[in-house]
């Protein structure tokens, strides 16, 4: 789900928002914490990441907005 206030709040800093948010569900796609923090607010979910397997945690990126959804990122290499 795309949150439509926050997607044109961030419009400005990406090129093509939606191309974006397609591309980075593939596995080869790199992206930085700066982009995460803003994703988990236009796509309205927090955003877990992970160090090379789901048991090490770095970091949780909050929507601003109250939500239940919670996506998961793994960087492995």
């Amino acid at each position: 789900m795309i949150c439509t206030t926050m997607k044109s709040h961030y419009t400005p800093f990406f090129e093509n928002i939606d191309a974006y948010v397609e591309e980075i569900k593939h596995n080869s796609i790199w992206c930085g914490e700066t982009d995460i923090a803003a994703l988990a607010n236009i796509v309205a979910a927090n955003i877990e990441l992970y160090i090379n397997d789901i048991t090490e945690l770095a970091g949780v990126y909050p929507c601003r907005q109250e939500t239940d959804g919670m996506i998961g990122v793994v960087y492995v290499n």
